[in-house]
């Protein structure tokens, strides 16, 4: 199984083994490589080890995850090898695990460029220049979330900038930030919550044993702040949305606000390849953990002025198209 090449559960067992071994050649099979189990369950990889502690020796990987069949993925690697020339083309690559290491939790992630291996090593990561959390987890979205247009307008709090001036609007639902589709820069907005009385329902609400408050991670520092959310679960692509001041944030929808960063800045480089890239080494899972963003390579004064501003019209862009369509809270006609 190839489950130990990324997991973070895995980290200490990697650690210890490119310490202790070097990687002489990998060739990572991926799903269906045995025709008597289907589907995408078993993940598997063959290699070899040999007792050294070089970490600089050079081994060799091949790349035949793409193969739907035990002897299509033998012909590509009899391909590879030199020994088939009517093989598919397959993906060989080198790397050592000098550049494994240079990757947070060291991952085996051969496939990674050089250049990719240098930006992880030489750059801070994302975690000294914002925070990113997990969301609200109310523990009963169905009495305490909703819909926007499922309550009355003129009770939905909206454009708070802090708990005080939620409590003094005396309104009972505030805007809901809860992950969706994908979707980047702009929209999935669509609910809302009950925190009337600065949350005092959501708060206090106990456990049927009485010990304890069933809802967690309030984050109250954090609510009511411009951020960047995300769909927490997602097994595509995942993408990256401002959220403005006024919303909370659901679990299904982390959040990220930067310290002292520009915004604009930050929400560019989410939404960039490099970060796409990264983030396939980091969080090999459907589930993008706020620990995997903070890991990230994110060095702000090395990107250009003009992510900025391209990053703002493309906020401004997903933002009219969102609100083109009257599942929109701000969609106007003349």
């Amino acid at each position: 199984m190839m489950s130990w090449m990324f997991l973070s559960s895995f980290e200490r067992f990697r650690t210890r083994l490119l310490n202790q071994e070097i990687i002489e050649t990998m060739a990572h099979l991926g799903a269906r490589a045995f025709d008597t189990i289907g589907g995408e369950v078993v993940s598997t990889t063959a290699f070899t080890l040999r007792r050294d502690t070089d970490p600089t020796y050079i081994g060799q990987y091949f790349r035949l995850i793409d193969g739907s069949s035990e002897s299509e993925k033998a012909q590509m690697l009899l391909g590879a090898l030199g020994t088939d020339n009517h093989a598919p083309p397959t993906k060989h690559y080198r790397a050592s695990a000098a550049d494994f290491k240079k990757v947070p939790g060291a991952p085996i992630a051969y496939w990674l460029p050089q250049r990719a291996f240098t930006v992880f090593d030489e750059f801070a990561r994302l975690g000294n220049s914002a925070r990113a959390a997990k969301g609200l987890v109310t523990a009963n979205n169905d009495v305490f979330v909703r819909y926007w247009h499922e309550v009355g307008i003129n009770k939905i709090g909206f454009g708070c900038r802090s708990r005080e001036e939620s409590v003094r609007s005396r309104r009972r639902w505030f805007p809901y930030a809860k992950g969706g589709s994908f979707r980047r820069w702009y929209g999935n907005l669509e609910s809302v919550v009950d925190w009337r009385n600065d949350g005092y329902a959501i708060q206090n609400t106990l456990t049927d044993d009485g010990t304890r408050v069933r809802a967690t991670n309030f984050n109250l520092d954090r609510i009511f702040r411009a951020g960047i959310s995300w769909t927490v679960v997602t097994s595509g692509k995942q993408s990256f949305r401002r959220t403005d001041v006024g919303f909370l944030f659901d679990a299904a929808a982390g959040i990220c606000q930067p310290f002292d960063a520009d915004l604009s800045i930050l929400i560019s480089f989410l939404n960039s390849t490099v970060a796409e890239l990264c983030l396939g080494v980091l969080n090999p899972t459907i589930n993008l953990h706020p620990g995997y963003i903070e890991n990230l390579p994110f060095d702000p004064q090395r990107i250009s002025s003009l992510a900025s501003e391209l990053s703002e019209k493309c906020i401004s862009g997903s933002r009219q198209d969102w609100n083109a369509y009257e599942t929109s809270w701000d969609f106007l006609t003349s």
